[in-house]
C-alpha cells in the first residue's frame, strides 16, 4: 500500500514538474532572442510560485529594467524571495545592492555577509571578494590564509582575478609559503582568460626567468597583451621589453599574441614600435 501511495505521488510530481520545466525554458529561449516580455510572461507565474531560478530571473529582469521599467527594490525583493532559498547567484545580487545601495540604503556589513554565504553556495566571484576582503582587512580582521584559503576556491573555479590574486600570493610568500614556480602557473592560467595585470605579471617573470626559463620573446607577447593606453606601468613593460629584444624577437612575439585569440589593443602596436 505504502508503494503503491508513493508511485502515485510521484507520478504527480512529474507530471506537474514537467509543465514547469517547459515553460521556464521557454522563457529562457525568449530571453535568449531578446524577446523580455515572453520572458516575463513565463518566469513570473513560477516565480510567484516559489520557484528560486524564476525568482532570480525575474529579478534580473527588474534589475536591468529589460522589458519592463528599471525597479531596483523590485528587483532586490525577487532576489531575497531566491537568496532564502539558497540560490547562489541571487544571494550574490544581494550582496551588490548592499553594497552599492541599489533600492535599499548602503550597508557594507550585510553586504559580506551576503558574498560569504554566496561563497559558501559555490559562487566563484562572491568567493573572489570574501578572499580580497580578508587579504586587505577590509570590513573583516585581516588573515592571509584564510585570504588564500577563498581565492584558491575561486581560482580553482576559473575566476581570473582570484587566479592572479593567488599568484600574487605565492610571489609574496603571505598566507602560503613562496613559490615562484605556482605563481607562474596561476598568473598564467589568469592571463590566458584575457586579464591584464596578470598577461603584465606574466610577462615579468619571463622577462627576468622568475619561476619560469627567461623568454624575452614570450615576455614581450604578454606585455603586447597586457598593454593599455594611459596605463604606465604596460607602458614601461613594453618599452623595456622594446629595448631588450630584437626585430626578429618583436615579431615572433606579435605572431604568437595573434595566435592566442586575445584581443590587442588598438594602440598597442603603435606604442611598441614608437617606445620613446
Amino acid at each position: 500500500m505504502r508503494m503503491f501511495q508513493f508511485l502515485i505521488t510521484l507520478i504527480v510530481v512529474l507530471l506537474t514538474a514537467t509543465p514547469a520545466r517547459a515553460d521556464f525554458d521557454a522563457g529562457m529561449a525568449a530571453y535568449e532572442q531578446g524577446d523580455f516580455n515572453t520572458a516575463m510572461t513565463e518566469w513570473l507565474p513560477l516565480a510567484e510560485a516559489g520557484d528560486a531560478e524564476a525568482q532570480y530571473r525575474v529579478g534580473r529582469l527588474y534589475g536591468f529594467g529589460e522589458g519592463i521599467e528599471e525597479d531596483k527594490s523590485e528587483a532586490l525583493s525577487w532576489y531575497r524571495l531566491a537568496a532564502n532559498q539558497d540560490h547562489p547567484i541571487a544571494t550574490y545580487n544581494l550582496g551588490v545592492f548592499y553594497e552599492h545601495g541599489y533600492g535599499i540604503s548602503s550597508d557594507k556589513q550585510v553586504a559580506f555577509e551576503y558574498f560569504r554565504k554566496a561563497a559558501e553556495l559555490g559562487d566563484i566571484t562572491s568567493a573572489s571578494i570574501v578572499g580580497g576582503a580578508h587579504w586587505l582587512g577590509k570590513g573583516v580582521p585581516e588573515d592571509k590564509e584564510e585570504a588564500v584559503r577563498w581565492l584558491r576556491i575561486a581560482a580553482e573555479g576559473g575566476h581570473d582575478i582570484a587566479q592572479n590574486n593567488l599568484g600574487i600570493a605565492y610571489t609574496s610568500g603571505e598566507g602560503v609559503a613562496k613559490d615562484e614556480q605556482k605563481a607562474v602557473y596561476w598568473f598564467r592560467r589568469s592571463a590566458e582568460q584575457g586579464y591584464e595585470d596578470a598577461q603584465g605579471a606574466l610577462g615579468v617573470r619571463y622577462k627576468f626567468g622568475e619561476g619560469v626559463e627567461k623568454d624575452l620573446v614570450e615576455a614581450y607577447k604578454w606585455h603586447l597583451l597586457s598593454h593599455r593606453p594611459g596605463n604606465w606601468r604596460s607602458y614601461y613593460s613594453l618599452a623595456t621589453g622594446w629595448f631588450m629584444t630584437t626585430a626578429a624577437q618583436r615579431e615572433e612575439a606579435t605572431r604568437l599574441a595573434d595566435g592566442l585569440g586575445l584581443q590587442l589593443d588598438p594602440g598597442t602596436l603603435d606604442a611598441a614600435e614608437n617606445p620613446a
